[in-house]
């Protein structure tokens, strides 16, 4: 058998309904596999009786282990996977697996990742998506988004591994958006295919607000390089209005007026668009400011270890 250690580190809030079947899904997939594994589940704040289903529950695998984190407020999705994560980095292994407790990440993907055990990072590109067609709608167009404005592609999730290495940037630096932090890294990464699966209850928890929060979560991540992509456009603006201005003051008795007032028309709303455009730079510095305090607090521990 071998002695490898694997850490995987499961977010969850409100799952009474899914998190015992994913358990046992898990379970039988890593029965299945050489190593030793500890799971990690991170109760966030959960109002139902989610923890206790937890506390109750037993692999029956002998190399996989149990641990519970609890947080007393409910910190989100993503702080959650980062709690478990200054958890794992206590311990002793060689790689962490971050999935979701609700079923849609197929755990018989598991055995795809370990074989990928020399990369730094092995993410889970989403196949087909059991979504609605409004969801898949407003999800392609924020993939288009973040496209344009981080020029990075990103078809994927949380669902990824992890080496030691990467763990502890991971730990020292924080992240708003984990699959976002993780695409800025240069380093070796590869990719595995899965499908991402209905939840088990069958009721997703992806609304439109929880989208454009995620959406928000991922840009956040690329603050600076966004930020400075947009002030290039707003100079590229401000230059063009300048030459326009340079050539209707020399060349104002061949242009004409009605054509130098159809022009100014033009300007007008470019001049509109450009001062929207310092207002999102302002308001863009600010929230980036704020973040940056806000990350330093985020890597305080505040779990509590239940077993």
């Amino acid at each position: 058998m071998n002695n490898e250690k694997i850490a995987i580190v499961c977010p969850c809030f409100n799952e009474s309904r899914t998190v015992i079947c994913f358990l046992q899904e898990l379970n039988a997939v890593l029965s299945t596999l050489p190593g030793n594994f500890i799971v990690i589940v991170i109760d966030d704040a959960s109002t139902d009786d989610t923890l206790e289903l937890l506390k109750a529950f037993k692999f029956n695998a002998f190399h996989v282990s149990l641990t519970i984190l609890s947080l007393k407020n409910n910190a989100g999705h993503q702080q959650a996977i980062y709690q478990g994560m200054l958890y794992a980095n206590t311990l002793d292994f060689s790689h962490v697996i971050v999935m979701d407790s609700d079923g849609e990440d197929d755990p018989a993907a598991i055995s795809e990742l370990l074989r990928l055990k020399n990369c730094d990072i092995v993410h889970v590109n989403r196949g087909s998506r059991k979504e609605s067609f409004v969801f898949r709608l407003f999800y392609f167009m924020y993939k288009i988004l973040f496209r344009l404005l981080t020029r990075r592609s990103m078809s994927y999730g949380n669902f990824c591994m992890i080496n030691r290495e990467m763990l502890c940037k991971i730990v020292q630096n924080s992240f708003y958006h984990l699959a976002a932090f993780l695409s800025k890294q240069q380093v070796n990464t590869a990719f595995v295919l899965s499908d991402k699966r209905k939840r088990i209850d069958g009721r997703s928890k992806m609304s439109g607000f929880n989208l454009l929060t995620h959406a928000f979560r991922s840009f956040a991540e690329f603050s600076e390089p966004i930020f400075k992509r947009v002030l290039k456009l707003l100079i590229y603006i401000l230059v063009f209005l300048i030459i326009q201005l340079i050539i209707i003051r020399v060349y104002r008795n061949w242009i004409g007026f009605w054509n130098i007032l159809e022009m100014i028309r033009y300007d007008f709303l470019l001049l509109y668009f450009a001062g929207f455009i310092i207002v999102i730079l302002i308001t863009g510095k600010v929230l980036m400011n704020f973040l940056n305090l806000k990350r330093n607090d985020r890597k305080k521990t505040f779990y509590e270890k239940i077993g």
